[in-house]
């Protein structure tokens, strides 16, 4: 499942870095055959970083209600899906965004090259999120002004909301947006296209949402589920007031994001937004 070995750890570094014991991590390999260590001369396991992300996204997976049997399987089916698909040509060009935003009609013309050139979810784990974390970076940096990021994000925007429009709206509804304060919406409208793809009414409620409104949109939609997506330190409060607000309206409460605050009443999704897609799938089905 790995093809890195830019790492070399113990089964203890990788044990205390992912938040499972050595004992859970050695039940998952021999199991599940989720990874496999090689072994040093005294034939004590050694770990890659790549092997380390797995065994955390495993941990996500299985903390959000998933079984342990059924996430060792979605990865190992994910895993060899990236390398089928070559990354010469625009899927492997992480720095298009930054390159053409300048030109908004050649951008246009790129980004809609690159949405054909393979499924969804492959240019999406591929080529768009490496992107929009090149598009971060050279923002943070001082490369890139305010006005050319958000024409690039507006035109990453209209693109998503096309796909989302162009899917059918059919099976169990969920709602995904943001919570108060939270302007993001990128990642939280791709998870969108990928439960449309599921064959869920995935229904996109945007970018800063009061809590309030939360609460109101699942009385009237009455949805199977909800999904907060967070990205920000000050997201965390504000998902949490809207979790708490949805608390009792809405059968599942789903929270994504490197900012998802701590609580009970909301499962937490792994990073990976295909695999989102695919634990609120089973979830709903169970």
């Amino acid at each position: 499942m790995e093809t890195t070995t830019a790492h070399d750890m113990s089964i203890g570094d990788v044990a205390a870095a992912a938040g499972i014991s050595a004992s859970t991590l050695r039940s998952w390999e021999v199991r599940y055959q989720l990874v496999d260590p090689i072994r040093s001369y005294g034939l004590t396991r050694r770990y890659t970083e790549a092997q380390l992300e797995t065994i955390r996204t495993m941990k996500q997976l299985v903390d959000s209600g998933l079984p342990a049997r059924k996430a060792a399987v979605m990865l190992r089916q994910a895993a060899p899906a990236q390398p089928r698909v070559s990354q010469a040509g625009p899927l492997g060009d992480s720095g298009l965004l930054v390159r053409h935003g300048a030109a908004p009609a050649q951008l246009r013309r790129a980004i809609d090259e690159v949405f054909a050139s393979a499924p969804f979810e492959t240019v999406l784990s591929m080529w768009l999120m490496p992107n929009l974390r090149t598009l971060g970076d050279a923002w943070a940096d001082g490369q890139l002004d305010i006005a050319t990021e958000h024409l690039i994000s507006i035109l990453i925007r209209h693109k998503l909301g096309t796909l989302l429009d162009a899917l059918p709206s059919d099976g169990p509804r969920v709602l995904v947006g943001l919570p108060a304060g939270a302007r993001h919406e990128i990642p939280s409208l791709a998870l969108a296209i990928c439960l449309r793809r599921r064959h869920f009414d995935a229904q996109f409620l945007g970018a800063d949402t009061p809590e309030e409104s939360w609460a109101a949109a699942c009385d009237m939609l009455t949805p199977q589920a909800i999904v907060l997506g967070t990205l920000l330190p000050a997201d965390t409060h504000s998902a949490q007031s809207a979790i708490q607000a949805c608390s009792g309206r809405v059968p599942l409460i789903y929270v994504g994001g490197p900012q998802m605050p701590d609580t009970d009443l909301a499962t937490h999704l792994p990073d990976d937004i295909p695999m989102a897609a695919d634990v609120i799938a089973a979830s709903l089905a169970s």
